[in-house]
């Protein structure tokens, strides 16, 4: 893909990229939606680890900075960095569940 800067530190090259990409997206996906139902009934700390290891999915779309900026237009850039928010957002809504939790009389 000659938009993105040849990487130093993912040697494998785009063609290597593809195949985690294509695996681990669904997979995370499928993680965040039992991490949902998880929540829905109440399972919190299972649901919260779920939900962490979900809000990845949209963090590491920062990935696509490691080697620098890539050529492309400003609409793409848009959806990386809103992308990486609502990781940011699920991994602090884990944060306050956590610590609200804790905080509970009785609590562990």
């Amino acid at each position: 893909m000659t938009h993105y800067p040849q990487s130093s530190f993912i040697p494998i090259g785009y063609d290597g990229t593809r195949l985690p990409i294509a695996v681990g997206w669904p997979v995370l996906t499928a993680i965040g939606a039992f991490g949902l139902w998880l929540y829905r009934r109440g399972s919190y700390p299972a649901a919260w680890a779920c939900l962490a290891v979900y809000s990845l999915t949209g963090i590491s779309s920062l990935a696509h900075f490691i080697d620098g900026s890539p050529r492309i237009p400003p609409f793409w850039y848009a959806t990386m960095f809103t992308d990486a928010l609502a990781g940011m957002a699920i991994l602090a809504f884990v944060y306050v569940g956590v610590v609200r939790e804790r905080a509970r009389p009785g609590a562990r």
